[in-house]
């Protein structure tokens, strides 16, 4: 059933956008998500990664970053399952994104745990 499968993979996704976001890997997967969500135009993809610039602005410059990143990661989620939804396409490349920024060395990974997830389940694998 591709909807229970969407809802895991948008909810990975979203932790791992969010808690990227003012990290080393930011760079990396802010131009994937771009892609991704750009589906080819170039203008569309530029309003998007800016969009997502705003975001990691927010969690830089706040006081509790984390507090930041929880506030969007639902957010982020619906983008995600709405965007699968319309292009059911979009599934495998989202997916080999995550795997991408899996295999990033860890010298350069940032962690963030969302309280209530465990590491390497749906929710808890971001970078």
């Amino acid at each position: 059933m591709p909807g229970q499968a969407w809802a895991v993979l948008a909810d990975t996704g979203s932790t791992t956008l969010v808690g990227a976001m003012a990290t080393d890997t930011w760079q990396t997967i802010r131009s994937g998500m771009g892609r991704l969500f750009g589906h080819g135009r170039p203008g569309r993809q530029a309003r998007f990664e800016a969009r997502l610039d705003g975001n990691a602005t927010l969690v830089a410059q706040a006081q509790d970053p984390d507090a930041v990143r929880r506030s969007l990661v639902p957010v982020w989620r619906t983008e995600l399952e709405a965007l699968l939804r319309r292009h059911p396409d979009a599934e495998q490349e989202l997916r080999t994104l995550l795997a991408q920024l899996d295999r990033t060395p860890p010298h350069a990974q940032h962690s963030w745990t969302p309280p209530g997830t465990e590491p390497g389940t749906a929710g808890g694998t971001a970078r």
